[in-house]
């Protein structure tokens, strides 16, 4: 059960990443830590479920990671983007 919430949970986060996204052009701040979050109970359930051999656990854990991910690679890549704009503006200044 707790699995399914915690699915549900990384579901909407991708949501409302999306819309942040969408309606102000950044990544939001708790990405991050959204990243560590997901990542440790993915990792958590893959390592139940493999003890337990549920594959359906698995599976769903490894949903989980990768939205983990996805906030982590959103990040980065808005990271990435503002050091190139500082290059450019430091280009242009000079």
């Amino acid at each position: 059960m707790p699995l399914l919430l915690f699915e549900a949970i990384a579901a909407f986060s991708l949501v409302i990443m999306f819309l942040h996204f969408k309606i102000f052009g950044e990544t939001p701040v708790f990405s991050e830590f959204l990243f560590w979050i997901f990542n440790g109970i993915g990792i958590y359930y893959v390592a139940l479920g493999s003890q337990i051999g549920d594959r359906s656990m698995i599976k769903s854990a490894f949903i989980i990671i990768i939205v983990s991910y996805g906030h982590y690679m959103s990040l980065m890549l808005d990271r990435i983007q503002d050091k190139k704009d500082k290059k450019e503006e430091e280009k242009e200044n000079d």
